[in-house]
Order: structure tokens, then C-alpha cells, then sequence
């Protein structure tokens, strides 16, 4: 499903509140039973603050697994974060992620991505990825953009507005709103899209959730620039996407400049 080309720009006002890359692999043991200390001191520099955490997680078979069922699985989170805990790697006994809650432009993600991601290869060796994801959450929050008085299906395409686009349905009465639908994008690439009311964590109003997963489930042998290829193909499809969920007058007030 091709979104149409657009003038890529960059957000003054960026609703985005997280942006995650992840890599997904067969369960490594040695990430589980074993402290990670030559990854921490090749990480250190940039991302001082560890944590370790016990997960447990409900795991569903994959689009390639469909005669596997759903399985418990518990292992150890293993979180490294920058000083000011805005960049993040993550790293668990299946996946490797990196994510950050100020995102200002593609080419800083992904420099952040291959120096992690090169580091993980090197000390974990991974042999194959089963899933490369690239996701972005935007909340939109009219208070902090002054559009307080504008209805949301000024503000979203009429087809994500939905049921905000009918006379029948009053803005008042609705107390939540949650659609989640996935789409095949071409090339092995899909999208499981989430979007909905929230409350914003800032302002503690409504505001309007746009979480897009972009998520290829072919698998590769586990190398930088096969990943790093798939990552920015991806990437091409998050601002068409974007772009194609909201408004001209939204888009207006978050004040968009050329991203060159």
C-alpha cells in the first residue's frame, strides 16, 4: 500500500514522544545467564546509566510461525541509557533495540542505530534477524499547539477521524477511541497501526494517539547494512504515512521547515 510522496520537513513543534529501531533474532542464552559487561564497556561513554530488569512476555507466533502457538517466555532486560536518559538501548535474550524520546531527524537516528547495533555484532555475534521494526509514536495534543477549539476531524484525515466525521457522533461524548489495523506495505514490509484517544502525559487532556510500527519479518543474515537498508526503506514510508493521517491545518501548526 504506497502513501503519496511528499516534501520531507522537519516538525518545530514534533508531536513524536518516542522512536524505537529494533532488531529481533533467535533466543541468545548468553544475553539471559550472563552479565553483560563487555557490551556495557563498550557502550559507557555514551549511555552510563544501566538497569537490569526480569521480563515476562506472552511471545505470538510471527507471520512465518503460524503453527506455533503463543508461548510464556521470561528472561532479563538489560537497559543502558544516556545521561539524560533520552537515547536508550535495550537489549533481551531475543531482541536488540535502540530508541529515543527526542527524535529530530533521520540521519541522527540511524548514525545512532549502526554504532550500537555494530557493537551488538560484535560482542553477541548474531547470525540471522527474524524482524526489523521501526517505530514511531506520535501524540497529538491540541492544547500545546493552541488548537484547543479545533475539533479532531479538522485536524485528521477524514479517514482516520472516522467516526469524529459524522454529524451523529459529538466530540463531548466520546470517552475513547481505539482502532488497530495492519497493512502490507510491498517488498516483505507491513505496518500495525494504532491510533486513538490517549491522554497526553504532559497536559493531561485528550490527545490523539498515531502509533505506527513499520516491521519487515523476512530472514537475513544479521549485518549492519542489510539492516541499516531495510531500516531506511522503512523510514520512506513513516513521513508519507504521517503525512497522510493529518490534516492540512495541523500540519500548518507544527510549523514545518524543509528537512533538506
Amino acid at each position: 500500500m504506497p502513501f503519496p510522496s511528499i516534501k520531507r520537513v522537519i516538525y518545530k513543534n514534533n508531536p513524536l514522544v518516542e522512536v524505537i529501531f529494533q532488531a529481533r533474532y533467535p533466543r541468545l542464552l548468553a544475553i539471559e545467564t550472563e552479565a553483560p559487561a563487555e557490551f556495557q564497556r563498550r557502550v559507557i561513554a555514551e549511555y552510563p546509566i544501566y538497569e537490569q530488569r526480569n521480563v515476562f512476555q506472552i511471545v505470538l507466533a510471527s507471520s512465518q510461525e503460524r503453527n506455533t502457538p503463543a508461548h510464556e517466555v521470561t528472561g532479563r532486560m538489560h537497559v543502558f541509557s544516556s545521561k539524560d536518559r533520552v537515547w536508550t538501548i535495550t537489549l533481551v535474550g531475543d531482541y536488540f533495540s535502540i530508541s529515543t524520546s527526542h527524535y529530530v531527524r533521520w540521519e541522527d537516528f540511524r548514525t545512532k542505530i549502526e554504532a550500537a547495533l555494530k557493537i551488538g555484532l560484535d560482542v553477541y555475534q548474531f547470525q540471522i534477524f527474524t524482524r526489523i521494526g521501526l517505530r514511531y509514536q506520535d501524540v497529538i495534543s491540541r492544547e500545546r499547539l493552541g488548537l484547543e477549539k479545533m475539533p479532531w476531524q479538522q485536524l485528521l484525515q477524514p479517514h482516520i477521524a472516522g467516526e469524529f466525521s459524522t454529524a451523529e457522533v459529538t466530540e463531548g461524548a466520546v470517552t475513547s477511541k481505539e482502532t488497530v489495523l495492519t497493512m502490507k506495505l510491498g517488498s516483505e514490509d507491513n505496518l500495525l497501526f494504532r491510533h486513538g484517544l490517549v491522554t497526553h502525559k504532559d497536559t493531561q487532556k485528550l490527545g490523539y494517539l498515531i502509533d505506527s510500527d513499520f516491521f519487515n519479518e523476512e530472514q537475513r543474515t544479521a549485518d549492519i547494512n542489510g539492516a541499516l537498508q531495510v531500516a531506511d526503506r522503512l523510514h520512506a514510508n513513516s513521513g508519507r504515512f504521517f503525512r497522510w493521517c493529518i490534516s492540512d491545518a495541523l500540519h500548518l501548526a507544527m510549523e514545518p521547515s524543509d528537512a533538506g
